[in-house]
C-alpha cells in the first residue's frame, strides 16, 4: 500500500489542521516552541515537518541547525521556500524516517508530533535513538482514543485517505517500546486541542548507550 501522505496536498493538510473542528496546528506549534524553550538545544530535528508548522517561532532561538524531515517531497519544498532565509541552519530531507537511507548528524532534540500513528513505532524509535545525541530528548505527541472519529471530517476530503491507515498507540505501549530502545521517560502530560480532542505529550531522554 502506497503511503497516503504522498497524495494529500499541503493546502488540504494545513486547512484541515487549522479547521475549527480540528485546531491541531496551534497545539503542535505550541509543543514545538515550548520544547525548544525548555530544553535549549543547539540542534533540532522535526520528523513529519509538513509545511513547517511552528517554524516561524524558531527564529527567536539560538539554533545552529534545524533538520526538517517529511515523506512528502512537496511539503519539504514548501518548507524551503518559507523558511530557508529565516533559518540559516536549515537542513531538508524528503523521505521515510523508517528507512536507513534517511539520516542526518545526531541532534539534541527531536520533535515527533502525530508521527507514531503512521509508522512502525518500534522501528522508528530505534532510528530516532540513533539520531539523538546521548542525553538528547525525543518529544512526541500521540492522539488518544475518544468519541470523535480518529480523523476528523472536514471539507478537506483528501485527508479521508488516512482512515484505515492511521493506528492509535497508547502512551503505555509507546513508553514500553521506548524504554526497550534505550530511552527513559521524563515527562508525560495530557493535552487537548481547542476542538476538544485529547492527546498525550511524552518526552523521552536517550540514555548513554
Amino acid at each position: 500500500m502506497e503511503n497516503p501522505w504522498l497524495h494529500i496536498p499541503l493546502d488540504d493538510y494545513e486547512g484541515h489542521m487549522a479547521h475549527t473542528d480540528v485546531a491541531q496546528d496551534i497545539l503542535l506549534a505550541d509543543v514545538l516552541e515550548l520544547a525548544v524553550r525548555r530544553h535549549a538545544p543547539s540542534s533540532l530535528a522535526v520528523i513529519g515537518c509538513a509545511g513547517g508548522n511552528g517554524f516561524d517561532r524558531l527564529a527567536a532561538f539560538s539554533l545552529e541547525r534545524v533538520v526538517a524531515v517529511d515523506i512528502n517531497p512537496i511539503y519539504v519544498q514548501n518548507v524551503r521556500k518559507r523558511y530557508e532565509a529565516m533559518l540559516p541552519g536549515l537542513q531538508l530531507i524528503a523521505g521515510d524516517i523508517q528507512d536507513d537511507g534517511v539520516s542526518f548528524t545526531s541532534v539534541d532534540l527531536i520533535i515527533a508530533g502525530l508521527l507514531f500513528e503512521y509508522v512502525d513505532s518500534d522501528r522508528t524509535l530505534t532510528r530516532l535513538h540513533a539520531l539523538l545525541r546521548p542525553g538528547g530528548v525525543l518529544v512526541s505527541v500521540i492522539q488518544l482514543p475518544c468519541e470523535q472519529t480518529a480523523v476528523t471530517h472536514t471539507p478537506y476530503t483528501s485527508l479521508n485517505r488516512l482512515e484505515g491507515y492511521m493506528r492509535l498507540i497508547s502512551p503505555e505501549q509507546l513508553t514500553e517500546m521506548a524504554v526497550k530502545c534505550g530511552f527513559k521517560e521524563i515527562t508525560s502530560s495530557l493535552l487537548r486541542s481547542a476542538a476538544g480532542k485529547p492527546f498525550q505529550l511524552l518526552e523521552y531522554q536517550r540514555t548513554a548507550k
